[in-house]
């Protein structure tokens, strides 16, 4: 009986490589047989590759240095050090000494205009340089103020809750009516609430987000790993989640996002609880429970959210087989705005891992996802989907929502858009005609995004830096057209696009030093676009360009693997039913 139970897993095996057994015994017979297909021809495309040439290809992704280690210690720098970090690209550095990053990212964009402008390494010295200047700035001295904890505290649940409902506003507010406790995940998460809250207020560049920082940190220390609690999951996220980003420590973040995950594993909340009829804490059963569930769907959509421009994969963040918490419920705006991300976050996460276990797609596949993309948008809530003026707490989460949904559905064209520009394929004469309306659709959901914030953004704080963050991003594209084809009909177009990024970043400038360094970052690039001109196509490449293309014909990495076999694979599932007409 065994031998011919290990014959049986040896089979399934060969025919469903690196897909788990548990994910297939719900699928029907033609299901199981498209699979099958499918999965064969990625492997035997993927063989050939490997079989070519196994260095020829690093899909535009440049491996860090073997002794390089990052450093974004929040205790070793001062605020200017800040501005930049290998992740936003504000520092336009071009070389290794950076943390791995994929296709997706800003830094695969810069490396691609360096190959194809000769002169661009040399143009943006001056410009970075200046980075380098601002880092000796000395960070002013704080002196200690007695800060309005409540109007934090409001700031917090007007502006972040509704978008990210991982602490409950009843509980937490009861509990701090009463005094709290004097245990350390409470003083972490209330720290982390107060912090996050005053850089959610419309007062630019708020600084007392430090003073409550550093209260939390005293409690968050590696001992808070070794004792689960709930508390102090929701402060991890808080701080992987949000503050770290605002302080621009991308990969802290992602360390810290990692471990709140799994504390909230061995916490068992990817799984639905089971129902008793009484609770020690005393809190209300149901209560409890959605809880649990809020904050085990806020830490996935997190760390979605954070990764769509790494290049990374997910590992395994999205398993529905693993993972049984029922969505939150629909009982409140935040409830039904977090379903909502949840949904996208599952697609979000099926593409982060679609290009990380292969770049370049399909211009077929770049369609096929982005159907589903767009079916989910069509599927929101009217209330998410309305351009009607509402109160700031809505308009908070709609903003969000709309801007993510765009992004996504850069990161899903960006690559092709690369790769042409690599090769410095001509529009017209070297493009397919399905190839042209991806790279066209690519810069038309750029210009939308530029247009879209120029449009939407309000005074707050949060609000105002992902606007700014949104726009460097979609900038990137317009700047790299006009680097790779000056002379396109739609250049003038471009440069607007460009134009308006710059005007809205000098009108923004004073909410913080980032935004005015995305401005001369921009500038910087811009100002090479306006006076060099990209080669003509290449003999040979350079050694120290970072692309790693050989002699293959660039069509053999378009690897059509299927959007469904990969879906099946991640376990994705579409759920437009829970999407409901409520009126809010």
């Amino acid at each position: 009986m065994s031998s011919a139970l290990e014959r049986t897993v040896k089979i399934l095996g060969t025919l469903f490589p690196s897909i788990p057994l548990d994910s297939l015994d719900s699928l029907s017979q033609e299901q199981l047989v498209a699979l099958i297909s499918s999965t064969t021809k990625f492997e035997d495309r993927e063989a050939v590759l490997a079989e070519d040439n196994d260095d020829s290809f690093k899909c535009l992704e440049l491996s860090p240095e073997t002794y390089f280690s990052w450093d974004e210690s929040m205790r070793s720098q001062d605020s200017t050090q800040r501005i930049s970090d290998d992740v936003n690209g504000l520092s336009l550095t071009l070389d290794s000494k950076s943390s791995f990053l994929g296709i997706s990212s800003i830094s695969t964009i810069l490396r691609a205009m360096a190959h194809i402008v000769p002169d661009f390494r040399n143009s943006i010295k001056k410009y970075q340089a200046s980075v380098v200047e601002d880092k000796t700035g000395k960070c002013p001295k704080q002196t200690i103020i007695q800060y309005d904890e409540a109007y934090f505290i409001n700031a917090y649940f007007a502006h972040i809750h509704c978008v990210t409902p991982i602490v409950d506003e009843e509980e937490f507010r009861s509990k701090y009516a009463r005094g709290g406790d004097k245990q350390s995940p409470w003083l972490a998460l209330l720290n982390m609430v107060l912090a996050i809250g005053s850089i959610s207020t419309s007062e630019p560049d708020e600084t007392s987000h430090k003073t409550f920082y550093e209260k939390a940190y005293q409690n968050l220390g590696l001992d808070s790993m070794g004792n689960g609690h709930l508390e102090t999951i929701q402060a991890l996220g808080l701080l992987g989640g949000y503050y770290c980003h605002y302080l621009n420590q991308p990969n802290m973040a992602n360390v810290i996002m990692g471990a709140a995950l799994r504390m909230a594993v061995a916490m068992g909340l990817h799984r639905e609880p089971v129902y008793r009829v009484t609770e020690p804490s005393g809190l209300n059963i149901f209560v409890l429970h959605e809880i649990r569930r809020r904050v085990w769907w806020c830490l996935f959509c997190l760390d979605t959210w954070a990764s769509l421009t790494l290049g990374r994969p997910s590992l395994g963040r999205w398993d529905k087989t693993t993972t049984t918490a029922n969505l939150p419920s629909s009982s409140d705006f935040a409830g039904n705005s977090l379903r909502s991300s949840v949904e996208f976050c599952k697609i979000a996460t099926a593409l982060q891992d679609r290009l990380a276990r292969h770049p370049l797609m399909s211009c077929k596949e770049i369609m096929e996802f982005d159907g589903h993309v767009v079916k989910w948008q069509s599927n929101l809530p009217p209330i998410l989907q309305s351009s009607h003026p509402c109160r700031s707490d809505l308009r908070m989460a709609r903003g969000l929502i709309n801007a993510r949904y765009q992004n996504l559905r850069l990161v899903l064209y960006r690559p092709r858009l690369l790769t042409t520009t690599v090769h410095r394929a001509s529009f017209h004469s070297d493009l397919s005609s399905e190839e042209q309306a991806v790279v066209q659709r690519c810069r038309s959901i750029a210009s939308e995004i530029i247009s879209s914030v120029q449009k939407d953004w309000f005074s707050v704080q949060q609000v105002v830096r992902n606007s700014i963050w949104f726009m460097f991003n979609a900038c990137m594209v317009p700047l790299l057209s006009l680097l790779s084809d000056p002379s396109h009909k739609d250049a003038e177009i471009w440069r607007m696009d460009v134009e308006t990024s710059l005007s809205l970043c000098e009108e923004l400038s004073s909410w913080s030093p980032v935004i005015e360094r995305s401005r001369e970052a921009i500038y910087a690039i811009y100002e090479v676009s306006n006076n060099s001109k990209a080669v003509g196509p290449p003999s040979g490449l350079e050694s120290d360009s970072s692309f790693f293309w050989g002699s293959l014909d660039a069509d053999t990495f378009w690897n059509d693997i299927g959007l469904e076999s990969l879906l099946g694979s991640s376990n994705f599932e579409f759920e437009p039913s829970i999407f409901s007409k409520t009126n809010y």
